[in-house]
């Protein structure tokens, strides 16, 4: 006779949990500080060390700012008039962390800082 035998509930090992540890991490440290030309108060102590997902948008980064700096009446405005820099380069809103630390930052070893002033005048009007 032919005995049946019931498929197993998982047939597929479970995976561990770090399947490739040499995987780079999916987050990145990075710091929030004005930009020398602005007079834009400096983030509170513990804000202005972040650690976030490669995939962050800067346009979340300055509202990030905007929602953190003191005695900001709107920050939904002050978002739209911040514009973020890294060595000196303006930041695309779209662009992502990984981005910025890759093509702008270029400095492997060290967190990326990133600055933050208003928008120009001359540029916005």
């Amino acid at each position: 006779m032919c005995s049946r035998t019931s498929p197993s509930p998982n047939p597929n090992p479970s995976p561990s949990p770090n399947p490739n540890p040499n995987q780079e991490p999916l987050k990145l440290s990075f710091f929030l500080a004005p930009h020398p030309s602005d007079d834009l108060p400096a983030l509170a102590a513990g804000s202005n060390k972040l650690s976030a997902p490669k995939v962050l948008r800067m346009h979340k980064v300055a509202a990030y700012v905007a929602n953190r700096l003191p005695n900001v009446d709107d920050p939904a405005a002050l978002e739209q008039r911040l514009e973020l820099l890294c060595n000196d380069k303006l930041l695309p809103m779209g662009m992502s962390l990984a981005s910025v630390r890759a093509f702008v930052w270029k400095n492997g070893a060290e967190d990326v800082l990133v600055h933050y002033r208003r928008v120009s005048e001359s540029l916005t009007s």
